[in-house]
């Protein structure tokens, strides 16, 4: 569906450019400074905001630096959406980034190696071996190893995690659409998702 497909893009673009800004990647930005503290900052005072309005938040005068404003804005809101998103996948067990890997073995046609899998990912994880044996230890994914090269394994998703995503998934886009859908339209979703485009290419 449209409106589905509009919320479900916005999530994960606001994902992307909040790992990274964690990534320092914008840190290519000047007008972007000191990243970690802010999201220490964010992190810190979230429980007492009683408005997601950014200077109220910061407790602070407007910010007239709207480059500045729109970097603040892109961390709060990474931030926003991955705990408003975390107990979807705590209800079942697993983190976002295991959540990522499933849906990339599910959408791919053949088993895929794990320097695969980590080119793909939304967030591109140093740990990902570490993630894979999680879903490995948890039986949703198969794992082969080469027959022509001992150190390649190939990975694919099981039964169990084809049965877990087909459970996680309309909770997932539910809880998107709760998300997004209070305060945005789906055409103001739709252009938000577009310039958050435009501001990384």
């Amino acid at each position: 569906m449209p409106a589905l497909r509009s919320i479900r893009q916005y999530f994960f673009r606001v994902a992307v450019a909040f790992l990274l800004i964690k990534s320092k990647i914008m840190l290519l930005m000047p007008k972007c400074n000191n990243f970690a503290g802010y999201i220490l900052m964010f992190i810190k005072i979230w429980p007492a905001a009683k408005t997601m309005r950014l200077e109220d938040v910061l407790k602070t005068q407007k910010i007239k630096d709207n480059y500045h404003k729109v970097c603040l804005n892109t961390i709060f809101s990474g931030i926003w959406v991955e705990k408003m998103i975390t107990p979807v996948f705590k209800a079942h067990g697993v983190t976002s980034a295991q959540y990522n890997v499933l849906r990339i073995l599910n959408g791919s046609a053949n088993a895929l190696t794990v320097a695969a899998v980590q080119q793909r990912m939304l967030f591109k994880a140093s740990n990902v071996t570490r993630i894979i044996d999680k879903l490995l230890d948890k039986h949703y994914i198969d794992k082969k190893i080469s027959s022509t090269d001992k150190r390649v394994i190939y990975i694919t998703i099981s039964e169990k995690g084809k049965a877990l995503l087909a459970a996680m998934t309309p909770k997932v886009l539910e809880k998107e659409r709760e998300m997004m859908s209070k305060n945005l339209t789906e055409q103001e979703a739709e252009m938000l998702s577009d310039l958050m485009d435009k501001m990384r290419t």
